[in-house]
């Protein structure tokens, strides 16, 4: 049940990486979409990277509408609401300072978009569980996830995340 716990609270805090961009030398080698709206898409999740890498949480809230809604495997309810989504990376972030975001691949149609994301990171700050202080295993994780975007204009309304969560917990050493 601990290691359930541990599970969960691990994963909301890692799944938090829903939403970045990255850098100039890390972008993924791809020809732009002929579609205008697709192309300004992937864009702002490239900004959006960039932001998270460089942890300037007011550039990356701001890519969001007000009430950006997050889903993932390891929430109990969507995340709602941008405020909530960056205390969420900041917090994430804490935990694991050397957070780095990596876009592999990115398509879309209209106001949806498809990104494949690799994200990195060691767990050098400890993490408040259920009440319980876990302290830093000092472990590195790589994990590729999915995010379904959609967009409301030029900013993001909704992501939806899909990743391995127990994958990310062996890599950490807090699960077998």
């Amino acid at each position: 049940m601990k290691t359930l716990l541990r599970s969960s609270a691990i994963l909301a805090l890692v799944g938090t990486i829903a939403s970045a961009g990255c850098s100039d030398a890390d972008s993924p080698t791809r020809t732009p979409s002929a579609d205008p709206v697709v192309e300004s898409h992937i864009q702002l999740m490239l900004t959006r990277i960039a932001a998270n890498n460089a942890k300037d949480w007011a550039t990356w809230e701001g890519l969001h509408v007000p009430g950006a809604v997050r889903t993932a495997p390891e929430l109990p309810a969507p995340l709602v609401g941008a405020k909530a989504m960056r205390a969420g990376i900041e917090e994430l972030v804490a935990t694991f300072p050397d957070y780095n975001l990596k876009l592999v691949e990115a398509f879309g149609e209209g106001n949806r978009l498809m990104a494949r994301i690799t994200a990195r990171g060691t767990m050098l700050g400890s993490i408040d569980i259920a009440g319980t202080q876990v302290p830093p295993t000092g472990k590195a994780f790589e994990q590729d996830w999915i995010a379904v975007v959609t967009f409301d204009k030029d900013r993001i309304s909704v992501i939806d995340e899909f990743h391995d969560n127990y994958g990310l917990l062996v890599q950490l050493g807090l699960s077998e």
